[in-house]
């Protein structure tokens, strides 16, 4: 199985920032990962790109199951909670970007057996 990310890029409208990112990070992203079981793990960062700060979430999963992560992104039952994301979008968010990114390669960090 290949891994993926699937990766959500944002910029916030300073003046939202603090209370969207504890909805976000609090409620949304939370809720999505006990309902979403196909994203095995998700991590959020936070960086400067064109003198703007850029939020970045992975989502992880693999090629064999990413459509049926996104399928229960999108289930009907989820409609509110997307619902909401968008009231956000419309008042607070200046760039939305989703990208699904496959791993190319990858190289392991070798094991420090002499102790230093």
């Amino acid at each position: 199985m290949t891994p993926v990310i699937y990766q959500v890029r944002l910029v916030i409208k300073p003046e939202y920032e603090a209370e969207f990112n504890a909805w976000y990070e609090g409620e949304y992203i939370p809720k999505l990962m006990r309902e979403t079981p196909h994203f095995t793990d998700v991590r959020r960062y936070e960086g400067e790109f064109n003198g703007e700060k850029l939020y970045v979430t992975d989502y992880d999963c693999t090629t064999e199951t990413l459509a049926l992560a996104i399928a229960e992104m999108r289930a009907p039952a989820r409609a509110e909670d997307n619902a909401a994301f968008y009231r956000w979008k419309d008042r607070a968010i200046t760039l939305h970007e989703s990208v699904q990114l496959t791993q190319r390669f990858a190289l392991p960090v070798p094991d420090d057996d002499d102790g230093g």
